[in-house]
């Protein structure tokens, strides 16, 4: 992951803290669901790059409470 794609995901939030708690719950969701769930196509196939990338690219969707 680049490091214009991690600027770019932490612009999104005021709360970093928020923004990797989302990231965690998915790579948890994609280690039972499998990689091959994943909504972003990634060079490395760990949960983490994974969805940290899909929250880059906004193909999740969340609040902010």
């Amino acid at each position: 992951m680049d490091i214009e794609k991690i600027e770019k995901l932490f612009s999104k939030s005021k709360n970093r803290y928020y923004l990797l708690t989302l990231v965690a719950k998915r790579a948890c969701q994609l280690k039972e669901e499998g990689v091959s769930k994943a909504q972003s196509e990634s060079e490395l196939a760990k949960p983490t790059i994974i969805s940290l990338t899909e929250l880059a690219e906004d193909k999740i969707q969340y609040h902010e409470k």
